[in-house]
């Protein structure tokens, strides 16, 4: 059951990432809201499906950092 409500989640996502894509009237901050959004997927899929859950808390630890710093990059890129 859980693995279901991930996949409901993810789609949502994937879908919600499509819309602002596409929309016109949200230029400001859009690339980082769709990168926070592909951020929260890949915590999803490496929790969910990876069982990084069961990980040691350095696994989880380094996961977590190196998603923090690409979004921060991918951020500062779009933001200057």
């Amino acid at each position: 059951m859980n693995n279901k409500i991930t996949w409901i989640v993810l789609v949502t996502l994937t879908l919600l990432s499509f819309v602002f894509s596409e929309s016109s009237f949200l230029k400001t901050g859009l690339a980082v809201t769709i990168v926070l959004l592909y951020g929260i997927k890949f915590l999803g899929i490496g929790f969910q499906y990876m069982e990084l859950y069961k990980a040691h808390l350095m696994w989880k630890t380094i996961l977590v950092t190196i998603l923090i710093i690409f979004i921060s990059f991918i951020s500062y890129a779009y933001t200057v």
